[in-house]
């Protein structure tokens, strides 16, 4: 059986031959942060899936109006997945410390070019208020990296 998100509410739900059919989730019954459109797995916190290891960073689509509407693509790197997904910027915005620059500095002298590469993870030292979310993605890149480490310790005991 293979579940696909339509949108924040409602799954579709395909048993191979047959017929699919909708299945709408009741948010108010299950808190759901995540919902992979491809495996279903679901990730009830944002904690839980910023340090799941099997979702992989891969880049980053910047929204230059409004940063915070930017999206954040994972891989979910599980064996018969490989499903990408986006999460708004907006939902880490928290996890950054401090303020962005007041001014953009987006096509300038300044500015290296990292927000108009969606593949493209580098921190950026360009004084800019885009530079903050190429924070946020080495913040969630940590997440990951502290993590895996945490679990290859606990596999060699």
């Amino acid at each position: 059986m293979i579940y696909r998100q339509l949108d924040d509410d409602t799954l579709r739900r395909s048993t191979g031959c047959r017929t699919e059919r909708i299945v709408t989730v009741k948010k108010a019954q299950e808190k759901i942060f995540k919902c992979c459109p491809m495996c279903a797995a679901v990730w009830h916190e944002r904690a839980e899936f910023i340090s799941d290891t099997h979702l992989q960073i891969e880049g980053y689509q910047a929204d230059f109006d409004h940063l915070e509407q930017g999206l954040v693509y994972f891989t979910h790197t599980v064996d018969g997945c490989h499903s990408t997904m986006a999460v708004k910027a907006g939902e880490f915005i928290d996890l950054i410390p401090g303020k962005p620059f007041a001014s953009r500095k987006t096509m300038t002298e300044d500015c290296p070019g990292y927000c108009l590469h969606k593949s493209n993870l580098q921190r950026c030292k360009a004084e800019c208020e885009c530079a903050y979310v190429r924070d946020l993605l080495h913040i969630l890149q940590s997440h990951k990296k502290a993590d895996s480490k945490h679990s290859v310790i606990l596999q060699s005991m």
